[in-house]
């Protein structure tokens, strides 16, 4: 790994034993203790990383931006169920050659991504604020987008014109509801529009049933060279239909 500029791709794959759900919170901080003090070992290699992959952590507030300062060749990363102290809120996000971000269920009121020049990809899923998890600073490359989120009671719903203001070049947009709340509030397409000029691709991914395809009318409206597509279907598998659990996470 002391030649890393040889190396066009290095992948690195942190598994742990357990699902998210079988951990307590000091299982989740002994496993995030374990990864830096691995990672503090082995700065090199780190540092000759393309893709790196970790999950079922919490860090420290300086970890993860020294996880990216660290792994300085870094296009590709993925984050499931990692988080920090509770005292911290925010992230933010810098990295000069980071392409590709995805998110999963990070426990982050507002995730910053304050300077990513050369990310194109982006996928964030489950999100625990109760406005806008992210905000979008500098990331001028930034076309593909996908949300996926299960909206609890006391999360609002989006303004994309609002939203997506600082992201124009948004040209692939995946939204996926879970077939539980909608989270988008249909807009004005003269708002709408500027954000969506150059969007060619729409999937919207398991809206609930009893929403008509009447609601996707303002996307057409604002971005009308779209290729779209639409699921409508309650997935009673995957849907908590018990009412005092729903009660207890949140769901409306």
């Amino acid at each position: 790994m002391a030649t890393y500029n040889q190396i066009d791709s290095v992948e690195f794959i942190i598994l742990t034993e357990l699902q998210p759900e079988c951990y307590t919170v000091d299982d989740f901080r002994r496993n995030g203790k374990q990864f830096m003090t691995f990672l503090g070992s082995y700065l090199d290699a780190f540092a000759g990383l393309t893709q790196l992959f970790i999950q079922n952590l919490r860090l420290a507030e300086a970890d993860i931006p020294n996880i990216l300062s660290t792994c300085k060749r870094l296009q590709y990363l993925c984050m499931s169920v990692c988080d920090s102290e509770d005292s911290v809120l925010q992230l933010q996000l810098e990295h000069p050659r980071l392409v590709e971000l995805d998110i999963y269920d990070a426990g982050f009121h507002l995730v910053d991504l304050k300077s990513l020049p050369n990310l194109k990809r982006l996928v964030f899923g489950m999100w625990v604020s109760p406005g806008e998890p992210l905000s979008f600073g500098n990331v001028p490359m930034l076309s593909s987008l996908s949300l996926n989120n299960v909206s609890a009671g006391y999360q609002k719903v989006f303004r994309l014109s609002h939203f997506l203001a600082n992201v124009p070049n948004i040209s692939n947009l995946h939204l996926s509801f879970a077939s539980e709340k909608i989270w988008v509030k249909p807009e004005c397409p003269k708002l709408l529009a500027p954000v969506l000029q150059k969007l060619r691709v729409l999937n919207l991914d398991r809206l609930p049933e009893g929403c008509d395809i009447a609601w996707t009318r303002f996307f057409l409206e604002a971005a009308p060279n779209l290729k779209m597509s639409i699921t409508v279907w309650d997935h009673w598998c995957d849907m908590e239909t018990d009412s005092v659990e729903r009660g207890r996470t949140g769901l409306p």
